[in-house]
């Protein structure tokens, strides 16, 4: 896996992943038959699989590149699999540390599928048991931070006005927000804009 991450990119290379995915991780569609391995065994030991701690660690990782692949990776696996809930409290440990925006790009989509209505039961059982407020703040400051790419602030757009209903305070300041960055903005986050706003009309 790792040789396949740290590889140049290709058009072959989505697909590839997703073989490996399948193969490595196909048990984890049935989130009760998966086990998180210990921690002291190295996914670079010959013969050991890879699983999604490994994953996400590389996504966390120094290399930019690798770092990037790995979240590409673990959201497709997010969306795919359901065993990511065994995982996600470290995934949120992890959100206020990143800097890397391609990374940003896919932790902030992670994050909107799992509050959204779609979201595996376990996972939004497990959500329901903490206090997101941190993250809620942590996604407005993506969104007013003006190199933040437009990619990311959309999705961090998205995961706050999925957090809306649960937090009184989110629906008005989004709004808010919303209207001061959209002048500011492009077509793609503008058009994004429009279905938050709708969304937020309904709570």
């Amino acid at each position: 896996m790792i040789s396949h991450l740290a590889a140049s990119p290709g058009g072959k290379m989505a697909a590839l992943l997703n073989g490996i995915a399948e193969v490595q991780f196909a048990d984890l569609r049935d989130e009760r038959s998966w086990k998180l391995r210990p921690e002291q065994e190295s996914p670079s030991k010959k013969g050991q699989p890879f699983t999604l701690r490994d994953v996400l660690d590389l996504s966390m990782g120094a290399d930019k590149e690798m770092a990037f692949r790995a979240a590409w990776l673990l959201e497709q696996l997010t969306i795919v699999y359901q065993g990511f809930t065994v995982v996600f409290e470290l995934f949120l440990e992890g959100l206020p540390q990143l800097r890397n925006h391609s990374v940003m790009r896919h932790y902030g989509k992670i994050f909107a599928c799992a509050t959204g209505k779609n979201a595996p039961e376990g996972l939004r059982m497990l959500l329901l048991s903490k206090d997101l407020n941190a993250e809620a703040e942590l996604f407005f400051g993506w969104l007013i931070e003006e190199a933040t790419p437009v990619a990311v602030k959309v999705h961090a757009m998205q995961s706050l006005a999925n957090l809306a209903p649960r937090y009184a305070w989110i629906k008005e300041e989004l709004l808010e927000t919303i209207a001061y960055l959209e002048s500011r903005e492009s077509i793609a986050f503008f058009a994004r804009a429009r279905q938050i706003r709708k969304q937020l009309k309904k709570l």
